[in-house]
């Protein structure tokens, strides 16, 4: 029950052509208190003694704020520290404004540009952003209960825009709960579920209804979301940080409901050329939040780190013995050329129709189910496959060059044990992966051949870890951040060694990088820029 529903059983005077009398006091601490009469009724506003003290009824989240009753502005000023939104203040008239505006010891809230002041029916023609919360000073409300009361009622009817409230969020290794974090930062209310826990679709469905969710939100297209989405008419928002996804390269449903977000802006650009809509380009991000480091400048655990995984390519663990000899020498040539070209994907333009068909059938490879598949074809599938059996050479052959040069350290899977002798095990994601990023002279990523544009989330850990960064081009790479400035951007294996020797020398510059890296990442790439991103998007 509301603040409106409990008045609405009281006797309370409703008269709004009858005056409010505003008396300002002292109180005990040496604030002002105000005691207001209307009519027969009086109280004061405050207390009489410690006037700014307890005076928040609810959590504040850090969103827009709808602020019914002005007072003394004491609760706008509270709100104000809590949030980094706009705080619109609706008031019956400018009675409570003057008198702010007269004090000194009142008026800083006047100053502050994220305040604005709607007086009367002012609100009927404001045009308000779509996120808000509403924050009611009910002792306020309650002498002009009825204009009050209409506020709410004209909200209620949609004239004000209110955005959806409740997320569903599906469980993901890493990125998930970031996100989760992000959507109850900013006022949602948050729900994770896990899609492994439901026998079946309609177990699923049957869930959401009963939670009553507004927005349905998956790192990765899952299909199973989408159609739910559909059936129950709630917005789905799903977030492709792999490549491939595959699942984005199946049909999928006329759904108006789905927004599909992309990390890699090449991928994005083709799905779009292939008709898919409703599909746009969002890079991962990092939770600044949680990652809590300062530059090291001792107690360093490597000179250079790198954490990733070696995975196996399907080549590699299931077709590579079905394969003819000379079939594995024109994959082992298009791989030899592909390492001269670290910083470009050539294996699709070296990949022939013919190749494709002969390692489909000689592999048993095949796309299951063809009636499904619209944009993806043979040749794209292993095209992608042999850069996979690349990629996976690359890393252990810069694994062992930079082991014989360096202090180096490598976190991941096991598969790194049958090529270096510095392997240190796997790395947690939430505590220990940040603190190697800190407590590495440098960091090493690879990203791999076949993410033709996209950054993984290694790139914004790393530097929101405070790390310095040493990595292989990419096009978005140089599009965020400065080669030489921010980070250092080699294009080939002798150039990585080269600037790691270079960058090893020179402390105080790789301090004066991780700095400018770390201020840059915390202003434009954190989960909530992302997060907001999206929704204005999706709700314009």
């Amino acid at each position: 029950m509301n603040i409106f529903d409990e008045m609405s059983g009281k006797s309370i005077e409703k008269n709004l052509d009858e005056g409010l009398e505003i008396t300002l006091e002292r109180a005990k601490d040496n604030n002002f208190t105000c005691k207001i009469v209307k009519g027969n009724k009086k109280i004061y506003l405050y207390s009489k003694y410690y006037p700014k003290k307890n005076l928040i009824n609810q959590k504040i989240y850090n969103t827009d704020y709808i602020v019914l009753g002005l007072g003394l502005g004491y609760e706008i000023s509270e709100i104000l520290e809590k949030t980094k939104g706009t705080v619109y203040v609706i008031d019956y008239d400018k009675s409570f404004y003057n008198i702010i505006k007269e004090k000194a010891a009142l008026n800083s809230i006047l100053s502050d540009n994220r305040v604005k002041f709607l007086f009367g029916d002012d609100y009927k023609r404001f045009e308000f952003e779509k996120d808000f919360n509403f924050y009611i000073l009910e002792k306020v409300v309650s002498f002009n209960f009825a204009f009050f009361k209409t506020i709410i009622d004209f909200h209620k009817t949609g004239n004000i825009i209110k955005r959806n409230k409740r997320v569903v969020c599906f469980k993901h290794v890493t990125i998930a709960k970031d996100c989760a974090d992000t959507f109850s930062d900013l006022g949602f209310d948050v729900s994770v579920l896990d899609l492994d826990d439901f026998k079946d679709v309609d177990e699923l469905r049957k869930c959401l209804i009963d939670i009553k969710a507004d927005i349905l939100f998956s790192i990765n297209y899952e299909p199973y979301v989408s159609y739910i989405s559909k059936v129950l008419n709630i917005y789905y928002i799903s977030w492709a940080v792999d490549t491939p996804c595959c699942q984005l390269y199946y049909r999928k449903l006329d759904n108006d409901k789905e927004f599909i977000f992309v990390y890699d802006k090449a991928v994005t650009n083709c799905l779009k050329k292939q008709g898919v809509e409703n599909v746009f380009h969002m890079p991962v991000a990092v939770n600044m939040t949680r990652i809590k480091k300062k530059a090291q400048k001792d107690n360093f655990i490597a000179d250079v780190s790198f954490v990733g995984g070696l995975t196996v390519s399907e080549i590699r663990n299931d077709f590579l013995q079905g394969l003819r000899e000379n079939t594995v020498s024109e994959i082992s040539k298009i791989i030899e050329k592909q390492n001269n070209y670290i910083d470009k994907y050539i294996i699709k333009d070296l990949i022939t129709d013919e190749l494709s068909d002969k390692i489909s059938k000689e592999s048993g490879i095949e796309i299951k189910d063809k009636n499904l598949v619209v944009y993806i074809t043979m040749r794209e599938l292993i095209a992608f496959l042999v850069a996979r059996e690349q990629s996976y050479i690359e890393r252990a052959n810069f694994a062992k060059e930079f082991e014989k040069r360096f202090d180096f350290k490598v976190y991941g899977n096991d598969e790194w044990k049958k090529y270096i002798n510095c392997y240190e095990g796997f790395a947690e994601h939430f505590e220990q992966m940040p603190d190697i990023f800190n407590r590495s002279k440098i960091n090493l990523n690879i990203i791999r051949t076949y993410v033709e544009s996209g950054l993984p989330m290694r790139v914004f850990d790393i530097l929101g870890s405070c790390g310095f960064l040493l990595s292989n081009y990419k096009e978005e790479l140089v599009e965020y951040f400065d080669d030489g400035v921010d980070i250092a951007v080699f294009h080939s294996m002798e150039e990585a060694i080269e600037l790691a020797e270079y960058y090893l020398k020179r402390d105080e510059l790789r301090y004066k990088m991780i700095e400018s890296a770390y201020n840059k990442v915390k202003k434009f790439h954190t989960y909530e820029d992302r997060i907001k991103e999206m929704l204005k998007i999706v709700f314009g």
